[in-house]
Formats: C-alpha cells, sequence, structure tokens
C-alpha cells in the first residue's frame, strides 16, 4: 500500500476526507466482506483512502489489518490453529463489516449508532490524541461493542445456538485469536512510530516491547472475555427485548471504557496549550517589545 510521509502526517489536522466528500462506495472499497481475505481487501483500501488524504483515521484500520492479516494467513496455510476455520473467516468478514459502516457514518458526518464509536471517532484529532490513542479507542469500540453480536449471529445463523459442543469449539477459536493478537502488537508498535509518526509506540517498541505487550494484552484478554459472556447473554436472549438489554449494558459499557482511554486527550490539549502560551511568552533577561 501507499504510504503518506511522516512529517506530512504529524502536520496534518485529519477530516479531509470527510470534507472532500469521499465515501467508501467512491473510493471502490467493498462494503460486505464475506470472509478474512475480503476483510483484508476492505481495510487494506481503507487505509488507502485515510492515507490518500493523511487522515489520522488511518491509523486504526491499519492496525485492524496488521491483524487480519495474520488471521487470513493462518487460514489460507491450514496451520490448524482454528478448529472451526471457515467459522472464523466468516466472522472476520462480518466483524469487518461493522467496522466499515462506522467509517462510512463518519465520513458522511453521521452521528454513530453507539457512544464507544462516538468517542473514538470524536477523538481523532493529532492536536489532543496520539496515534496509539486512537488505536485504544478503536479496538475497544470494536471489541467491547461490536464483536459479541458479531458472533452471535454468526453461530445463530448455523443453529448452533444451544450446541454445547459447538459452542466449546467456538470458543477455543475465539480464545485462539488473543494469540494473534499478541503476536501482532511489536509490528503495529514498529508500523504507528514509521507510518503514522508516533513517537510513544517507537519509544514502547524500542525500550519496553515486552511489558508494553504485557500491558495492552491484559486489556485485550479482558475485553474479550467479556465478549463471550456477552455471546451468552445474546445466545440466551428469549426476544428482542432481553436481546436490547443486553445490548445497552454493552454500550455503557463500551462507551465508559472509550472515555477513560479518551482522558489523556485532555492533558495532551492541555499541555499544547501551555506550551504554546509559554512560548509566547519573553524570555527571561529578553527586552519587552515596545
Amino acid at each position: 500500500m501507499m504510504r503518506t510521509s511522516e512529517g506530512a502526517r504529524r502536520g496534518h489536522r485529519g477530516g479531509s476526507a470527510r470534507e472532500e466528500g469521499w465515501s467508501l462506495e467512491v473510493a471502490g472499497i467493498p462494503g460486505r466482506p464475506r470472509n478474512a481475505d475480503e476483510a483484508l481487501e476492505a481495510l487494506e483500501r481503507a487505509c488507502e483512502l485515510l492515507d490518500g488524504h493523511r487522515d489520522p483515521r488511518a491509523a486504526f484500520p491499519e492496525v485492524y489489518a496488521i491483524i487480519t492479516r495474520e488471521v487470513a494467513a493462518i487460514l489460507r496455510d491450514n496451520q490448524g490453529v482454528f478448529l472451526e476455520g471457515a467459522w472464523i473467516s466468516r466472522l472476520a468478514g462480518r466483524f469487518c463489516q461493522r467496522y466499515l459502516q462506522t467509517l462510512e457514518r463518519a465520513l458522511a458526518g453521521s452521528p454513530q449508532d453507539c457512544g464507544a464509536w462516538e468517542v473514538s471517532y470524536r477523538h481523532t484529532s493529532p492536536r489532543s490524541t496520539l496515534p496509539i490513542q486512537r488505536v485504544m479507542l478503536g479496538l475497544n469500540a470494536h471489541i467491547s461493542y461490536d464483536l459479541a453480536p458479531a458472533i452471535s449471529r454468526n453461530i445463530a445463523e448455523l443453529g448452533h445456538g444451544g450446541d454445547a459442543r459447538m459452542l466449546e469449539r467456538y470458543k477455543h477459536d475465539h480464545d485462539a485469536v488473543n494469540r494473534l493478537l499478541q503476536a501482532s502488537i511489536p509490528g503495529s508498535l514498529q508500523r504507528l512510530g514509521q507510518a503514522h509518526g508516533c513517537a510513544v509506540s517507537t519509544w514502547l517498541h524500542r525500550w519496553l516491547r515486552r511489558p508494553a505487550g504485557w500491558l495492552i494484552m491484559v486489556m485485550l484478554r479482558r475485553w474479550r472475555a467479556q465478549v463471550w459472556v456477552d455471546v451468552q447473554a445474546l445466545l440466551r436472549a428469549s426476544g428482542e427485548e432481553e436481546r436490547e438489554i443486553v445490548i445497552r449494558r454493552m454500550d455503557a459499557r463500551s462507551r465508559r471504557i472509550g472515555s477513560t482511554l479518551a482522558l489523556p486527550s485532555v492533558f495532551a490539549e492541555g499541555i499544547r496549550k501551555a506550551l504554546s502560551w509559554a512560548s509566547a511568552m519573553p524570555r527571561a533577561g529578553a527586552p519587552h517589545p515596545t
């Protein structure tokens, strides 16, 4: 994929894709990927679209593509990581489709349909958030809110909602993704530093790779463990009303996590303003302007 220069990315304020009227359809991005390979293609094209406009929202699909590339490669090579490879591949397509829906809304300037994505897309300015922070905001929304409905629908469509043996196999594959997530962290940190000018990611990758990876995985494992609890609740729901109760609970939880992850942006903006104010002050001993 083509990548914009680090300096150009850092100097960009963001949002130009929306300002110029771009959409996934205009960019030729398939909005309904059916498997892992099609999901990867869609994510790579989304990166190209956002990169072409030096849009800071490219950080999340960049990392998302790294993870999806790992999943697609394992499925393609039949490496035996997953028990139900076809199910995982279909899930990867459905899961990516949901992200593309949120991106389409963001490009159109339309409101999101859940709090976590609303928080994520609200905090995309390079002036107030770091690329690694934008990635974590996106991961929270996509895992904590999007994943359980995608998994439960994928299971229900196969008629396995009450099949304990198959649910155990699906749970195995869900947990197996954690290993791929962990393996993708070093490359993701490195890419965020190289392509997105994220000094924090570069520093973590160079000096604190293992503890940083451990800390990130603590969060991701916790979120994904809760996902399976939500999947079971959605499959047990006796009707739309009970299902909606579960969804609302997921919405509140994921919004709360996102708001916490976004807190550093408040301090970043404060520091930026303080430095800007300080730089405008006369140096000690310097003559005051007349």
